[in-house]
């Protein structure tokens, strides 16, 4: 492909359109980019406080898989998630569901004919935004249960036991492992989206 040389003028307007979005380019690289760099390399490191940091490898995601409280934390908010996703349902009207089992329709079947057609695609992406933002629910748990309370560990959410681990306990290592599998946790929801929602939403309702 031969490259196109651009006119004075062309060149001119090409200049200005990289210096009116630099701003935000560089907005992106500072404040996402380069802190999400920093949470990957922590997470392979143990603070040692006062800012310095002694890399230790895989231990950080070792320590989390076998914390049966980490996973106490990710089951609570699949558990959160579910109970969003059928509040979302709801909206589905019950006529549906009653005459699909007027033709012996059992309600897996009811799931996938009817609940995953009739999901449009506006209330769809909708339900997705609610089930990621509860992946990062952190301040109604705050509220509602005390550090001290002994329940604490079984309602707390990946992010409240990230505040736990780095802010309280000051492992902020561990702290930025958990960060990253509740990313990867976002990252595995948005490519069902993604990849499903050709499937699973009816775009003629």
């Amino acid at each position: 492909m031969k490259n196109v040389r651009l006119s004075p003028t062309a060149r001119r307007e090409e200049n200005w359109g990289w210096i009116m979005v630099s701003p935000t380019i560089i907005g992106l690289i500072v404040l996402n980019l380069w802190p999400f760099v920093q949470t990957i390399y922590t997470s392979f490191c143990e603070h040692e406080g006062f800012g310095r940091y002694s890399f230790i490898g895989l231990q950080n995601y070792i320590d989390m898989f076998q914390n049966a409280e980490f996973w106490k934390a990710t089951w609570s908010n699949i558990g959160y998630d579910a109970v969003l996703l059928l509040a979302g349902l709801q909206n589905i009207p019950k006529t549906l569901y009653e005459a699909n089992s007027i033709d012996g329709a059992g309600p897996v079947k009811q799931f996938f004919t009817i609940t995953l057609p009739m999901v449009s695609p506006t209330l769809f992406v909708v339900m997705i935004m609610r089930l990621m933002s509860s992946v990062k629910v952190y301040d109604l748990i705050y509220m509602m249960v005390e550090e001290t309370n002994p329940a604490v560990t079984s309602v707390q959410s990946l992010m409240y036991l990230f505040y736990r681990s780095s802010f309280v306990a000051g492992e902020r290592g561990y702290g930025s492992a958990i960060v990253l599998w509740t990313v990867l946790l976002i990252g595995m929801i948005t490519v069902i989206q993604f990849f499903g929602q050709k499937k699973w939403v009816n775009y003629d309702v």
